[in-house]
């Protein structure tokens, strides 16, 4: 039994844990796996989840009374290798109504974490899955063009997603092009500015040795 103690103590998890947005701790990726698989499950059902919402959900108002859509994004990446100072590539989609290429986003799901709902519209979305920081790494503002031409000003909060798998087939495969960008190609293509810095500027988080 004392041995079996001492065996627990010196086992590591599988991922060691993540810094990210400012010195949050993330989850090591065993211990997301099941929210993982509950990301997998929401996807089954997002028709159910649309109409829990409740009405203007995600819709904010500014100090003039003017309304904008609240929304989370994830901006999903990878290292081409395991050093320190290795390329960063960021996930990019193409948007299903222009095919501009675009980081997977959505509105707030109710019941969620901003971070966590952000994880779930990149798999929803892109099929990709892994280990979302908590805290944002900044937000960007663009115009959203609604079914009729209606547009309305969003405020989008963009959480980093360290990709660790893509699924063979997710929801939205046939709706839109994923593609891997360094970050200098996917803030060139891009159209908002603010996002544009935001990936520029992107540093992939360090693991912490030991």
């Amino acid at each position: 039994r004392e041995r079996r103690k001492q065996d627990r103590k010196c086992e590591k998890p599988p991922h060691p844990l993540l810094l990210c947005g400012g010195g949050a701790r993330v989850n090591p990726a065993h211990r997301i796996a099941g929210r993982i698989r509950r990301f997998t499950s929401l996807s089954q059902s997002r028709n159910k989840r649309d109409s829990a919402r409740r009405p203007g959900q995600g819709i904010r108002r500014t100090a003039r009374g003017s309304r904008f859509i609240r929304q989370i994004a994830a901006l999903p990446y990878r290292t081409d290798g395991p050093a320190v100072d290795a390329p960063v590539r960021v996930l990019l989609i193409t948007s299903r109504e222009n095919k501009r290429w675009v980081i997977p986003k959505g509105k707030p799901i109710r019941g969620l974490e901003p971070h966590r709902a952000a994880a779930h519209e990149a798999y929803e979305e892109a099929g990709v899955s892994g280990i979302p920081c908590p805290s944002p790494l900044g937000t960007y503002r663009y115009r959203k063009v609604k079914r009729g031409g209606e547009t309305r000003g969003a405020k989008v909060a963009v959480f980093p997603l360290a990709v660790l798998r893509q699924a063979d087939e997710w929801p939205e495969q046939d709706e839109r092009e994923t593609r891997w960008f360094s970050l200098a190609e996917a803030a060139e293509a891009v159209d908002e500015p603010q996002l544009k810095g935001m990936i520029a500027g992107f540093r992939a988080p360090v693991a912490p040795v030991g």
